[in-house]
């Protein structure tokens, strides 16, 4: 089984805190359009500034777990919080890229975030076992 963690290297409490991005649009057919709407969301918000860097290494391990509250729609709505499982595509690390684009088309497959849609970046929350995937939560504002 291969190690979830990156040995001797330490994993940040916080992701892409810096980023600007709305869990509102897509889902994305490929990263190439992901990007480009990051990238134009970036300048848009920023007054001109492209702040994105997708091919930035964010995450030095091959896999991470995410959290965030949804809204289950039906009778009465109910607040879930599913773990998503997210794999490196190289097997090593996380792009700043490929996280978020990642993170943003099952957020958009898991189901209503309400009011809550504004990317704020992602934390880290402590889990015991150390020989698991790493547990990161999507901090979202209104």
């Amino acid at each position: 089984m291969a190690k979830k963690r990156a040995v001797g290297r330490r994993l940040p409490g916080r992701l892409l805190e810096e980023v600007c991005w709305s869990f509102t649009e897509g889902p994305f057919p490929d990263r190439a359009a992901f990007d480009a709407a990051v990238r134009q969301y970036q300048i848009d918000i920023r007054e001109s500034e492209d702040s994105w860097r997708p091919e930035e290494v964010v995450l030095p391990c091959s896999e991470v777990r995410i959290t965030c509250e949804f809204w289950e729609e039906g009778w009465a709505e109910e607040e879930v919080e599913p773990i998503i499982h997210l794999t490196a595509d190289n097997g090593t690390s996380f792009t700043a890229g490929e996280l978020l684009f990642k993170v943003h088309n099952t957020v958009l497959a898991q189901g209503n975030m309400g009011d809550h849609h504004f990317f704020e970046g992602l934390s880290r929350k402590r889990t015991r076992d150390p020989n698991e995937a790493p547990l990161y939560e999507i901090d979202t504002g209104s």
